[in-house]
């Protein structure tokens, strides 16, 4: 065969997929001259390595580590196609990166309601990453807890105080609180918990630590025992920043910066920040644990917005040299402190709006949001969508959710633009655009939530019936009218949120199916957009 005729060639791959010949595919493309793999080869190649895939294999890894790479070369081409979606969610899900995974099954599912095998891998994905969602992660032995707690100790100083976290979902992230003393003349706090987890770093940084805790100075008169933002947003700051890694599926590292959206309280500037090395003895950056694990300590440092913009033009170093050059304490917040950047840096944003979301999303939902967000806003050119949170009721169910865009146009023409992604995405009635001066009502979807009882049915109920069932049916039913976005899991009920076209059609497509089905027995039906 002619390997450089393309017609002959594709359907020379088609006939190796048809026979399950994967490894024989990988041969053929691989012996190829760059210019003659196209987009459908690569996608063919991406293909055959992402199916020899066994999760039990040692090779396992580094097949699904290729197939990112070789589908990333085509991203450009790929975007739009259900096909390229699939394929990239399906290795990024199997290298346990399941918060960029659900991004790419839902773009594969929204461009191609028909392919069934994306629909099962993101119910699949969806509900791997609930698991992670409900159930917290911890430093998974007493010993390891109680060898991060001397390494604070011995490192930054004794706490008398610590925030504990409780009610949370993802992981807990108490925060140690050391007074002033002769060595550290000012407040330090640590986080102790977000090293619980394993960070997704990436191969090409490979060497980096993938277990972190963060550190953050306050000078001597900070008040944390006031419960006002104005003194408080420290502690909101370290836990966001914790959870960055989780959340979004990736890793934090030296130099790297968190965006806020907007500043972190109405008496302060600051709206992100940056880690650097902790303040002080070596030995304090880094904590070994009983299993033979490291844990990597960062000093988070609060950065204005055109910090950021210089950080991101100019690289960390040239930020944090500036920072070092005003003053020993650097680190130290301090509300007042002038701006490090150039007075000239230009801003490629105006000032952020808010995006309140009229949506009821988990926060690893509300990331996926956001990044599918963010993607089709800067493919429009329009500009990015940053630092979300979720809003909760005293139950510790979600009632919402805020983002932030940040734009290049905010005229009446700009917003337009915007409100039509926003549109094309799908966001619920009552969702709102605003900022100082300006409120715009967004979104179009309606809203269903159903509360499972999960106390008063029968045992056996329990027993033989099972959620999955549950979410399964009433999406076939419901397919073309709406789609479960997310969930929430109380002590007596479980939460499903739909959000589709139209409340009535999705009620009336499941609600046969919800009156039979035992599981549903006491359930209640709630509109919620």
């Amino acid at each position: 065969m002619n390997q450089l005729d393309p017609a002959r060639l594709l359907e020379e791959l088609k006939r190796l997929h048809r026979e399950g010949s994967h490894r024989q595919i990988v041969e053929l493309v691989e012996q190829l001259p760059a210019e003659a793999r196209s987009y459908e080869v690569v996608l063919a190649h991406a293909r055959a390595l992402n199916l020899l895939t066994d999760p039990d294999s040692p090779e396992a890894p580094s097949l699904l580590k290729q197939a990112h790479e070789v589908l990333s070369s085509v991203r450009d081409e790929g975007w739009e196609d259900a096909r390229w979606n699939f394929q990239m969610g399906y290795c990024l899900y199997y290298l346990e990166r399941g918060g960029e995974a659900l991004f790419y099954l839902r773009q594969a599912t929204e461009q191609d309601s028909e392919d069934q095998a994306a629909a099962r891998l993101l119910f699949e994905c969806e509900h791997r990453l609930l698991q992670q969602v409900f159930h917290p992660k911890y430093y998974q032995w007493p010993e390891s807890w109680a060898a991060i707690e001397d390494h604070i100790q011995s490192s930054f100083g004794i706490s008398p105080n610590v925030f504990r976290e409780s009610g949370t979902n993802d992981i807990r992230v108490n925060i140690h609180i050391i007074p002033p003393n002769e060595e550290r003349p000012f407040f330090t706090l640590v986080t102790m918990g977000m090293g619980a987890y394993h960070m997704n770093v990436p191969e090409s940084q490979a060497g980096e630590p993938d277990r972190l805790e963060l550190v953050m100075t306050l000078p001597p008169d900070w008040n944390l025992n006031i419960y006002d933002e104005e003194w408080r947003w420290p502690l909101t700051l370290l836990r966001e920043a914790a959870r960055v890694p989780l959340r979004l599926g990736t890793w934090l590292g030296w130099g790297q910066t968190v965006d806020h959206g907007q500043p972190y309280a109405c008496n302060t500037g600051f709206c992100g920040c940056i880690l650097d090395d902790p303040i002080g003895d070596r030995e304090a950056a880094v904590c070994l644990l009983p299993d033979g694990d490291e844990v990597q300590f960062y000093q988070l440092i609060p950065l204005y917005r055109e910090e950021l913009d210089f950080c991101r033009a100019a690289g960390p170093e040239a930020l944090l040299g500036r920072l070092a050059e005003a003053g020993e304490f650097y680190h130290v917040v301090d509300i007042e402190r002038p701006s490090v950047a150039a007075a000239g840096v230009s801003r490629q944003f105006v000032q952020p709006l808010k995006l309140k979301l009229n949506m009821r999303l988990q926060p690893v939902h509300l990331q996926s949001m956001v990044e599918m967000m963010s993607a089709r806003l800067r493919e429009a050119g329009l500009g990015e969508a940053a630092g979300a949170q979720v809003e909760t009721e005293d139950s510790g169910e979600v009632c919402g959710s805020e983002l932030f865009l940040r734009l290049k146009d905010t005229s009446e023409h700009g917003l337009a633009a915007v409100e039509a992604v926003l549109d094309g995405i799908g966001i619920p009635a009552g969702s709102e655009l605003s900022r100082e001066g300006l409120s715009r009502p967004v979104g179009r979807l309606e809203g269903l939530a159903l509360y499972l009882n999960g106390t008063e049915l029968a045992a056996e109920v329990y027993q033989n019936c099972d959620i999955d069932t549950v979410i399964a049916r009433t999406e076939a039913l419901m397919k073309g009218l709406g789609r479960l976005y997310s969930f929430w899991s109380g002590r007596k009920n479980t939460a499903l949120y739909f959000y589709g076209s139209s409340y009535e059609a999705m009620l009336a497509a499941a609600k046969p199916f919800w009156d039979s089905y035992p599981l549903c027995e006491k359930c209640r039906i709630v509109r919620i957009a």
